[in-house]
């Protein structure tokens, strides 16, 4: 196997960085050490010790939890009180900006996977659609499209209409609409394999519905008359008897 000693120097002196700065660092130094940690053992390390076996949809992509938290609480704020939001409006931006340099951070990540297999192909769009899927399975997480709380989702005995927490989400949703051209059709399908999954259904069904709800949302407010027609026909064919759930 070839080696590289210089890399490997590299890579001491970045770990024992991140060791010295964690016992002195601050909260907000904190979040960059553990940036530095994740480059650290998902960028450089593998780099450096390549597998023969990768698989890309296997890659463990960086956590995104609190950027959503921190976009959700912010929003909410503004929501609560409007005199927020010119002020806030700078953090928003930067907190899309967030978003989009992690979607960055996955497509490198998806890159080198590749090139570690060989790949010679021009993979731009295959590691930006992977890197966005990856976003948007996030996003629809418990904590991000689907609140924690099963009392603030979509309710069971009511007919599916909007979900309740659109005004938080809608914003996002529709910056990355313009940012991102796979953005939109990689949450749909997500959306609508998680709608049509009937062991999600039976075992957390506002869960399903909330997700409905959303789909219906963007079915609403965003693209032409065949888009509309394609998703309500993919909504429906989860509310069948067989494999679906009851909405």
């Amino acid at each position: 196997m070839r080696t590289f000693p210089q890399s490997k120097c590299c890579v001491k002196l970045l770990t024992r960085s991140v060791y010295a700065l964690l016992s002195i660092a601050s909260r907000p130094t904190l979040r960059h050490i553990q940036s530095m940690q994740w480059l650290l053992n998902r960028y450089f390390l593998p780099t450096l010790t390549p597998s023969d076996n990768a698989d890309p949809e296997r890659i463990e992509v960086p956590p995104l939890d609190s950027l959503l938290t921190e976009y959700k609480t912010l929003v909410k704020a503004c929501l609560r009180d409007t005199s927020l939001q010119g002020r806030n409006k700078a953090e928003v931006e930067r907190l899309f900006k967030g978003f989009s340099a992690w979607i960055s951070d996955v497509s490198t990540l998806y890159a080198v996977d590749l090139s570690i297999r060989g790949s010679e192909s021009d993979i731009t769009a295959q590691k930006l659609k992977f890197a966005t899927r990856k976003f948007c399975e996030r996003l629809c997480d418990k904590n991000g499209l689907v609140p924690l709380s099963k009392s603030k989702r979509t309710p069971l005995s009511a007919p599916l209409g909007h979900p309740p927490n659109q005004d938080i989400w809608a914003p996002l949703i529709q910056h990355f609409d313009q940012a991102n051209e796979y953005f939109i059709d990689e949450l749909l399908t997500h959306m609508l394999l998680l709608v049509n999954n009937g062991i999600i259904a039976e075992s957390d069904p506002t869960y399903s519905k909330t997700i409905a709800s959303w789909v219906l949302w963007m079915v609403d407010t965003m693209g032409d008359e065949a888009f509309r027609k394609d998703c309500v026909r993919d909504l429906l064919s989860g509310a069948g008897s067989e494999g679906g759930n009851s909405m």
